[in-house]
């Protein structure tokens, strides 16, 4: 679920599908693929109940995530609500939340630039 709602929020950025070969035409396209995966691995706001680094990857909700509670900082429903909920947030305070939301951003971004970039030069 992480891996495709971080694929769908690029392909929505860039306004085009996003296609295996447009990712695999350039090591630094793969390389940014991976330091997102690497979220999962060293995500800082992982909250310390978390079942690990463990996938149940059937999607009919017998282990749903916890849902990221919001409310408990004043803070709406954030845009990354999905992968936030995949790995297994939990936030102190809006500032982390922002922060965490800047890290996905900040690395969506990069992909973007660089699948953008390889359209350029074809």
């Amino acid at each position: 679920k992480l891996l495709n709602t971080i694929f769908e929020e690029v392909a929505k950025r860039l306004n085009r599908p996003l296609t295996a070969n447009s990712l695999l035409k350039n090591n630094g396209c793969l390389e940014t693929v991976r330091e997102l995966l690497d979220l999962k691995i060293n995500w800082p706001f992982r909250r310390r109940s978390s079942s690990g680094l463990t996938n149940y990857f059937f999607e009919d909700q017998l282990y749903s995530r916890p849902p990221v509670n919001y409310e408990r900082i004043g803070e709406a429903v954030s845009r990354h609500n999905t992968m936030l909920q995949e790995l297994e947030s939990y936030f102190n305070s809006a500032n982390e939340l922002h922060t965490a939301e800047d890290l996905i951003d900040g690395l969506i971004n990069k992909l973007v630039a660089q699948v953008d970039r390889l359209k350029v030069e074809d």
